[in-house]
């Protein structure tokens, strides 16, 4: 039960780092790139204690993009009814496809990580190869 609801805890604090890393303007002597680092690095922390955490269920890690997500959404519905396309459409890609995509390689990359070390621990606890 505590491991859930850390889970929707990480959920909710990866989804509004996400949610800030897109929305928000950047700060005077921001890059971007910085910006970007930034908030690939909550996920892959956030995304991958969900997965390491949820193991049957490391697939919820992918609800942490719904910051990104919703952004994105709103975009689609202006992009809609705009005459001119712009730089919209490349947001809209990066917000929908890109970090779900980022969430769920995180989670699955925790699994994967978490499976590997609890069989190394017992393996090395049973007295198998180091």
């Amino acid at each position: 039960m505590v491991r859930w609801l850390i889970s929707v805890v990480l959920v909710l604090v990866t989804g509004v780092v996400g949610l800030s890393g897109v929305f928000a303007d950047a700060a005077p002597g921001e890059s971007m790139l910085g910006r970007a680092m930034f908030v690939g690095g909550a996920y892959l922390l956030g995304c991958g204690a969900i997965g390491a955490m949820l193991d049957r269920y490391w697939w919820l890690a992918g609800l942490a993009s719904w910051g990104p997500v919703l952004v994105g959404v709103g975009s689609a519905m202006a992009l809609a009814r705009a005459t001119e396309y712009g730089p919209a459409v490349p947001l809209l890609v990066l917000n929908v496809v890109l970090f779900p995509a980022l969430s769920l390689a995180c989670g699955l990359a925790g699994r994967w990580g978490w499976r590997k070390f609890r069989a190394s621990a017992s393996s090395a606890g049973a007295g198998g190869p180091r």
